[in-house]
């Protein structure tokens, strides 16, 4: 004799299980997937809110690696475009002045000895004393090494020319020379200047229009210093790709630490084309 009885919604009988009927089974499956989905659509949102979201929440704090997985730009990431504007720099006024200088410049002209350090203290007094106001120049390298990228030929960087056969400076050098391999730019120059010896004096030298308000600063300067400073204008290098590249007018006083930026002094811009002889006269 075969018994049978219900097992939720199985029929089972002494001699086995029958299984559940096609349309239950149907049922339960269709139930099952329609959870997996719901779930998957949960995870795949969370997800997406972790990795787009316009804000750290509270918890998080930055080196947990939280912040930095969440906002990481990969290569394969369609908006992983990053793009940094360089404003152009703006000048500001020297505050740490020194302007008891009269008594030791006397004393070192009478002993005749002319360090570099007096120089550079009593031009930042001149400075102050005709409110010329001067640019950082780590800001200006920055902004400088950006415009070169897109505006020097083949990429070749940026340097700085003196501009008169006078104003080069004897022994000295600073910044960073182009490297090259072939015909190519492995690495730009920038911030560069490098004395070229006294038989290639005549090479390298601005020649360029210079605005008529760069002008009375060198005239100004070149009264109260003569050969102790020297003016430098920077252009491209080799050459621009641009006809007429915006450049910026430095001092420069030689010493030991003008490598690091030392007796340096950025003093005008102007922005090319934008002024000839005839508007300047006017």
């Amino acid at each position: 004799m075969v018994m049978k009885w219900m097992d939720g919604f199985s029929w089972v009988d002494s001699e086995g299980w029958t299984g559940r009927s096609s349309t239950q089974t149907e049922l339960m499956r269709n139930a099952q997937n329609a959870q997996m989905m719901h779930a998957q659509h949960l995870l795949q949102q969370q997800a997406r809110q972790q990795m787009y979201g316009v804000q750290a929440s509270p918890v998080e704090t930055l080196g947990s690696g939280e912040v930095k997985d969440r906002y990481e730009i990969t290569d394969h990431t369609p908006e992983a475009v990053e793009v940094m504007v360089i404003e152009k720099p703006i000048p500001s006024r020297l505050t740490e002045i020194k302007t008891d200088l009269k008594e030791y410049a006397e004393l070192a002209a009478l002993v005749g000895i002319n360090p570099a350090e007096l120089t550079i203290e009593t031009f930042k007094a001149f400075l102050h004393e005709h409110d010329i106001p001067v640019f950082n120049l780590k800001e200006v390298v920055t902004y400088m090494d950006d415009k070169a990228k897109r505006e020097s030929k083949d990429q070749a960087g940026w340097e700085w020319r003196p501009l008169r056969k006078k104003d080069h400076r004897e022994g000295t050098t600073f910044g960073r020379k182009a490297e090259w391999w072939s015909s190519s730019v492995l690495k730009p120059a920038s911030d560069w200047y490098n004395f070229p010896g006294n038989s290639y004096r005549d090479s390298n030298v601005y020649d360029k229009l210079v605005p008529l308000h760069a002008l009375k600063k060198v005239a100004l300067i070149e009264k109260h210093f003569g050969d102790k400073v020297g003016m430098f204008v920077c252009d491209y290098a080799p050459i621009p790709a641009i006809p007429h590249p915006d450049p910026f007018l430095m001092a420069v006083i030689t010493n030991p630490r003008v490598k690091e930026g030392e007796g340096r002094f950025i003093l005008d811009f102007w922005a090319e084309p934008g002024f000839g002889l005839t508007s300047q006269l006017k």
